[in-house]
Formats: C-alpha cells, sequence, structure tokens
C-alpha cells in the first residue's frame, strides 16, 4: 500500500479507528522514520476528534521538532485528529510561534491567506495586525487586512478597512522599496474600500458620492495598468456603476472585464476567480437594458464553457481546505430571475430545482471531509438561498402551498434570519392572509432593520391597506427602502400612490 491509500484510509477513519490507521503508517518502510518511530505513542495518546487542540499541538510540534516540513505535518497531523477549520488555524497560528516576522515575513502572510481560505477572518485579522506591527511598509500586508475587513462586515469593519487601506497607500507613497505592482495592490484595496462604504446608509449622501467618485478615479487608472489587477479594477468599475444608475458604462466595463478575464484564462489555462461573477453582473446589466434575451445568452454560453469545471471549486489549491465558490450555483440563479423576467416559470423552477439538487450533493460530500465545518456553513447559506428563490417563484405563480414548503426547508438551514422572514411575509401575502405577512415582514425588519426587500414590501403593503396611518408609514418604510436600493422601479411607483392618497399628487 503507498503512502496516498493510507492517507485515505487515516482520512476516512477520522479517528474512529485510530490504532489501525496508526500501525498502517508503522508498517510501512518508505514513510519518514519519525512516524514509525513515534507509532506506539500515536497509538496510545494521540488525540480522537473531541480532544484538546493543546494535546495536537504538542504532536504537531514533536513533528515539527524533527525537521519536517510544517505543510507535510499540517496535514498528517490534521488527518488524524482535527476535525473541523478551526483546528487548522490553531495549527497554522502554532507553526509561527517561533518565527519573527521580519525574518519570516512571506510565512506569516501565507498563514493569512490560509486562514481567509478557510474562513477564520478574525484570526487572520490579529496575525496580519502583528505583521504590520514590525513590518509597517508591507504591501501585501495593508491590502489583506483590507480584504480581511471586507470580509467580516458591519459598519465598523467597513470603516476600519478603508482607514488601513489609506494608511497602506501612505506607506507605499513613503517607501522606496516598494513595487509599483505592490503600490497598485494597495490602491485597489483603497478604491475597494471607499465603494463598500459608499454604500453605507449611515453617513451622509455627500460622502457616499465622494467616495465613489475617489474609488471611480483609483479604479480607472488602475485598469488602464495592464497586469494581475485589471481584471478586478474594470469589475469593480462596473459595480460602481451600475450602482451609480449608469447602466451604459457599467455594461462597457464589464464587458472589458470579461475580454480581459478571458485573455489571462488562456494565458493560464485556468478560469480566473471573477469570470463568474463578471458573466452574472454582465447579465443583469442586460437585463436592466430590457435586454433579457441576450443576458440568457451570456448565461448559457458561460454555463457551456464551464462544464468541464467543478461546480465547487474551492478558494486556495485544490488540495486545501479552501471554501467553494458555487460559480455554476450563481449563475443559476441569475438565470432563474431572467427566466422569471420573461414568464418562463417553469423554465425557471426547473433551473433552480437542479441548483438546489447541485448543492444537497455537494453538502453531503463535504460533510464527509475532515475539514469542512467552514465549506459546509457556505453551501448551507447557497443552499437556504436557493431555496428561498424557489419559495418567491413559487409566491408569484400564485402556489402558496408549494412556496411554503419551501420555505420551511429555508428555516432548516437558516432560521433566524431577514431573508427568511421575508419570504415568509411574501408567501403568507400570496395566500391573503395578511396579518401574517405583516408580522413577519416586521420580524425580518427587527433583525436588520436596514433589510430593503422588507421595507419595500412593508411598504406595498401599508400602502394597499390606504389607512391613513398605514398610509404615513407606508411612505417613511419606502424612502428609507430606496436609500437602499435607489433604482427599484417598484419601490417608486409604491411611493408614488402613497404620497398620492396621501393628497400629495404632483408629488405623488
Amino acid at each position: 500500500m503507498d503512502v496516498k491509500g493510507l492517507h485515505v484510509i487515516v482520512s476516512r477513519h477520522n479517528g474512529r479507528n485510530l490504532g489501525m490507521a496508526v500501525r498502517c503508517f508503522a508498517a510501512v518502510p518508505k514513510l519518514p522514520v519519525l512516524l514509525r518511530t513515534h507509532a506506539s505513542p500515536l497509538l496510545a495518546n494521540f488525540p480522537g476528534p473531541c480532544q484538546s487542540a493543546a494535546v495536537r499541538h504538542r504532536h504537531y510540534n514533536c513533528l515539527r521538532s524533527s525537521g519536517h516540513s510544517a505543510y507535510s505535518v499540517r496535514r498528517r497531523v490534521i488527518s488524524l485528529g482535527a476535525t473541523c477549520c478551526t483546528d487548522m488555524a490553531e495549527l497554522v497560528c502554532a507553526d509561527l510561534s517561533s518565527r519573527p516576522v521580519k525574518t519570516h515575513l512571506s510565512d506569516w502572510l501565507r498563514a493569512a491567506k490560509q486562514l481567509q481560505a478557510i474562513g477564520e477572518y478574525q484570526r487572520a485579522r490579529l496575525l496580519l495586525d502583528t505583521v504590520l506591527q514590525a513590518q509597517e511598509d508591507s504591501a501585501e500586508a495593508y491590502a489583506l487586512l483590507v480584504h480581511t475587513h471586507l470580509q467580516l462586515g458591519g459598519d465598523r469593519h467597513l470603516l476600519k478597512a478603508l482607514q488601513i487601506a489609506r494608511e497602506g497607500v501612505a506607506a507605499c507613497c513613503r517607501s522606496d522599496k516598494v513595487s509599483i505592482e505592490d503600490q497598485s495592490r494597495c490602491k485597489l484595496a483603497l478604491a475597494l474600500a471607499l465603494g463598500s462604504v459608499a454604500r453605507m446608509t449611515v453617513i451622509p449622501q455627500a460622502d457616499r458620492s465622494r467616495h465613489r467618485f475617489e474609488a471611480r478615479e483609483i479604479l480607472q487608472s488602475a485598469a488602464a495598468l495592464q497586469g494581475s489587477h485589471c481584471v478586478p479594477s474594470l469589475y469593480a468599475l462596473a459595480v460602481i456603476d451600475a450602482e451609480g444608475g449608469h447602466y451604459d458604462q457599467a455594461v462597457q466595463h464589464a464587458q472589458q472585464a470579461l475580454e480581459a478575464a478571458e485573455a489571462q484564462q488562456q494565458q493560464s489555462g485556468a478560469a480566473g476567480s471573477l469570470t463568474a461573477p463578471i458573466i452574472a453582473l454582465l447579465a443583469l446589466l442586460l437585463s436592466a437594458r430590457q435586454q433579457v434575451q441576450a443576458a440568457l445568452t451570456v448565461i448559457d454560453a458561460a454555463h457551456t464553457s464551464s462544464s468541464n469545471r467543478s461546480a465547487f471549486s474551492t478558494t486556495g489549491s485544490p488540495s486545501s481546505s479552501g471554501l467553494p465558490r458555487c460559480y455554476d450555483i450563481l449563475l443559476m440563479r441569475v438565470k432563474a430571475q431572467l427566466l422569471l423576467a420573461i414568464a418562463d416559470a417553469n423554465g425557471a423552477l426547473a433551473v433552480l430545482g437542479s441548483a438546489k439538487q447541485k448543492l444537497s450533493t455537494a453538502r453531503r460530500g463535504f460533510s464527509e471531509r475532515h475539514d469542512s465545518v467552514a465549506a459546509v456553513a457556505v453551501l448551507k447559506q447557497q443552499e437556504a438561498q436557493v431555496w428561498r428563490d424557489l419559495a418567491l417563484a413559487y409566491a408569484s405563480q400564485q402556489q402558496p402551498v408549494d412556496a411554503h414548503l419551501c420555505v420551511q426547508q429555508m428555516q432548516q438551514l437558516e432560521s433566524h434570519s431577514a431573508a427568511t422572514y421575508h419570504a415568509l411575509g411574501v408567501v403568507a401575502a400570496a395566500s391573503g392572509d395578511g396579518v401574517a405577512a405583516k408580522q413577519a415582514y416586521k420580524t425580518a425588519l427587527a433583525l436588520d432593520a436596514a433589510y430593503a426587500p422588507a421595507l419595500l414590501s412593508l411598504g406595498a403593503l401599508l400602502r394597499k391597506q390606504g389607512d391613513v396611518h398605514d398610509l404615513s408609514v407606508a411612505a417613511g418604510l419606502l424612502t428609507d427602502a430606496l436609500r437602499y436600493e435607489p433604482h427599484n422601479h417598484m419601490g417608486w411607483y409604491n411611493l408614488g400612490m402613497a404620497r398620492k392618497a396621501q393628497g400629495h399628487v404632483e408629488e405623488g
């Protein structure tokens, strides 16, 4: 039996039959002498799935002290005893405990990327903070830290990301050791942070416009340069244009980003990480210009070209414990929305059903892995979104029974979320139960006061009831919703009808 076969044995047994697995390791002469020498103590004391990380660290340090690489030891230790991404994160951090930042900067940055790949953003943040305290001119560390705060989300982290991005650009300008590529990386991180902060409704509109304008200037200059940052710059530029309602410019930049991504793919032979999001954005932009058939053609062409690629490729290397990206699911959900726009409900339901089946199968597959907790969480979130799309599609076709069953499935995956209660309200409204719909919308807003779909739906419901008090509340809800989604035509229509019913005919 070869080494690869033994790794399979250990992974499958995952601590349940650890003795047999370690005896197999000890019996193979090709394996390092270290593992054969330590077979007996491993057999007696090696931590199982429920034992503490401290015990795993002791064995990890024992293996490392004998000269084996951190990566190979980490994989063996995790295969034998670690059961989740948290264990992987603990071992990644333990490997750095005896390595100074200044002399092992690349190891620290690599570890930060590994932590990001498995969704351990808080640990990555702490690690990168330590890096920047010791190495203030590390452009890559600044860019990674900005990305970490953006992924953590929330107003506090978004503002912190903007502060760090500005500090990174200033540090790059002060240092003469920073390359042009690193300067571009920091400027791109600044543009992304500006664009994210510009979406915050808690800051004045003038500041949001100023941030968006500054981000556009940075992205335009970055997109003009031929390099690795060209594609993400064009993609971010298309998003900012779309948010500003400049659909023609957004389509142009999305098309340029797709062409650049395809050119890079031909050179490298691998699909870029932004190809699917660019295609989805381009399809949505085309549909906003009433070019639904053209949008469907783009989606179908992308789905055909990606038929040989895994729908659930992970971040990082294929062997890493990265999070699934769910590219095909993104495209399938967009396609379903486009089919609903042209009244092809059966086609949309078929596409969403296929997406649901793919996610369910993938989730069962990832559940069998030893380091898949974060990956399964991502897949559960994606599956909940597909169930939500199915519920809304059935509700739009006046099929409340099927819609309610879909919402129940969504609640099992994501019980306490604004999206779940909003879907429950839409289904109740489709069934004619206005009281239950109103309560569900209010619960959604209690969970997330800025959830625009719930604001729009509750405002529309109160507007239709026609009561003087309800009309006033409806106008306020719709006004708030349009701050988050300023280009929602149904929101503007309902606000106009509410103001007209209040007696403000001209304003309405």
